[in-house]
């Protein structure tokens, strides 16, 4: 599996801590993207670069330190 090609699912970690947010492949769209969040809400498709820069982005919004450092992603993959 090619996690360029979508089939991974993006976790994003803050250091070495699971921040629950993931970027997940839509089920019906081929090459389009939803944000999962923490709370169990899902975002609306979009393209991988954007769903991963949103994710990012909201989790800067609700950080103590406002600051994105330390942010890295990592790749599980999935069976379709």
């Amino acid at each position: 599996m090619s996690k360029d090609r979508g089939f991974a699912i993006r976790k994003l970690y803050d250091g070495t801590v699971n921040t629950g947010l993931t970027v997940r492949p839509d089920s019906k769209w081929p090459g389009m993207w939803r944000v999962h969040y923490p709370d169990g809400e899902v975002s609306d498709m979009v393209n991988i670069s954007r769903a991963t820069d949103a994710a990012r982005q909201w989790l800067v919004g609700y950080s103590s330190q406002g600051n994105a450092r330390g942010l890295a992603w990592r790749y599980a993959a999935v069976a379709f």
